[in-house]
């Protein structure tokens, strides 16, 4: 299983297309009880200062620097991201459940190829289960919502056996019991 986010600029920069691809790493990266320290703090508020930081883990920020950046190295830190209401903004978030019937990689690719062109897609989660995709959704109305379901239907109908799709109103974050105080 995996995850590729879609990064459209929806909100910031429209010329910018990017996309990141996460939990799709084979290797599995040693991390001691400080690094969990540092990750901890980054899950409370991913801005934290090194000062801030380095005073929590009970480091120097040299120490702290390098530990964060062998993380982003290893992939152990993807990114750093903050918690955005989006419904504030005039959004609502779906998630979309894809069937599909002979599901290949060359169907995926034409899916994923798909998404990323509807530029409202978030980001794809690759499941192993009844449905094989699950798609996230920001959208500002819900005829394009319509609009992209409709089209799915339309080029994808020999290949998608069925579409389900639910609307979040409120999204809440249970991180791991570990990972917080």
């Amino acid at each position: 299983m995996d995850v590729q986010i879609f990064d459209y600029g929806m909100i910031f920069d429209e010329s910018k297309h990017e996309s990141r691809t996460l939990w799709d790493s084979e290797t599995v990266e040693k991390i001691d009880k400080k690094d969990v320290l540092l990750i901890k703090e980054l899950h409370k508020n991913s801005r934290e200062s090194l000062v801030n930081l380095s005073g929590a883990v009970g480091l120097s920020v040299d120490a702290v620097s390098k530990r964060l950046k062998k993380m982003e190295a290893n992939k152990v830190i993807q990114f750093y991201s903050t918690d955005i209401d989006y419904g504030k903004m005039g959004f609502e978030k779906y998630k979309m459940f894809v069937y599909v019937n002979d599901y290949s990689s060359e169907i995926e690719g034409q899916l994923f190829g798909f998404l990323e062109k509807s530029r409202s897609a978030i980001n794809v989660v690759r499941t192993i289960g009844p449905w094989k995709l699950e798609v996230e959704f920001l959208i500002e109305r819900h005829e394009v919502f319509e609009k992209v379901l409709s089209e799915m239907q339309e080029k994808f109908g020999d290949v998608i056996s069925k579409l389900d799709f639910s609307i979040f109103k409120n999204e809440v974050w249970f991180p791991a019991k570990e990972m917080v105080d």
